[in-house]
Parts: C-alpha cells; sequence; structure tokens
C-alpha cells in the first residue's frame, strides 16, 4: 500500500509541476529576448519568466503602461494570454484608467496588449501564422481594428498595409 500512495504522490508531484512549468512562462526561449530591445523593457520580458504568477503579472502590467515602447515583448505577451495561475495577492494596479485588477498573469497580459495598442497589431497578425491561440490573436485584432478576417493572416496583411497610416 504505501507504494501505491508513493507512486500516486509522485505522479501527482509530476503533474502539478508539468501544469505550473506549462504556466509559468512564455513558449518563446528566454534566449530569444534580443540584446538590442531597451533596459527596461528587456527586464520587464525577463521578469515575464519569473516562477511566481503575481510577478509575471506585474511585468505584463508594467509593458503595457510603457505603451509604444513595449512592442517588442507583445510576442512574449501574446505567449503569456494562457498563463491561469493565480497570484498570491490580487493584482491592481492604475493605467490611467482608475483602479484595475488582473486576477492572473494571462488576463494582464491582454490589458497590456490592450494599452499597447495600435502598434500591438503588426505583431499580432504576425502571431497568426506562429499557431499558438489564434482565436486570441483574432479577437486582439478585431478589437483593435474594427476588422474582421478571422484568421486569415493575408488579408490581415492586406488590409493592414492599406490602412496603417490612418
Amino acid at each position: 500500500m504505501k507504494k501505491l500512495e508513493m507512486i500516486s504522490m509522485l505522479f501527482m508531484a509530476v503533474c502539478v509541476l508539468t501544469v505550473k512549468l506549462s504556466f509559468a512562462q512564455p513558449n518563446i526561449p528566454k534566449g530569444n529576448i534580443s540584446k538590442d530591445i531597451i533596459p527596461d523593457v528587456k527586464e520587464a520580458i525577463e521578469a515575464l519568466y519569473s516562477e511566481d504568477a503575481g510577478s509575471r503579472a506585474y511585468a505584463a502590467i508594467r509593458l503595457g503602461m510603457m505603451r509604444e515602447k513595449a512592442v517588442p515583448a507583445v510576442p512574449f505577451l501574446i505567449n503569456m494570454l494562457q498563463d491561469v495561475e493565480k497570484p498570491k495577492e490580487p493584482i491592481i494596479f492604475n493605467a490611467g484608467r482608475g483602479i484595475q485588477t488582473a486576477s492572473n498573469p494571462g488576463i494582464a497580459a491582454a490589458i497590456a496588449i490592450a494599452l499597447i495598442g495600435k502598434p500591438a497589431i503588426d505583431p499580432l497578425i504576425s502571431a497568426l501564422k506562429d499557431g499558438g491561440d489564434r482565436e486570441l490573436v483574432v479577437y486582439f485584432l478585431k478589437k483593435l481594428t474594427g476588422q474582421d478576417f478571422g484568421e486569415d493572416q493575408s488579408k490581415w496583411k492586406e488590409w493592414w498595409q492599406q490602412n496603417k497610416s490612418k
């Protein structure tokens, strides 16, 4: 019986660790963070790799508050959208629209993409070819542009080239 309990506990630990690691960080290798990114943006992107859900959420919010400066972080934020690990304490912030909260790093990443706004459109269009959660990418494209080309990256590119300067 003890051997079965031990195997069961080990299995549970592996499952918990696997789930934790799958949500803990972007699936883009940390080594892919460009050395050319300005230091405060690079530092915040690196914080997205923290083991602590609260630190990841605050890093995402920090990037969103950098607005256009944080465009290089958009691919990393897109990868964070499914991070649903609950932080130990609520994420409370003020991004110029009053006090807001984020319940997990994925929500914080979504808020960050929205705060970056129109400059996030190019990386979002690029993300359509990279797989991942295309549904969420399309959602943000629709919200930021008012258009709906589904997952058709070529239509999004064509439309964006014609409307980028407007």
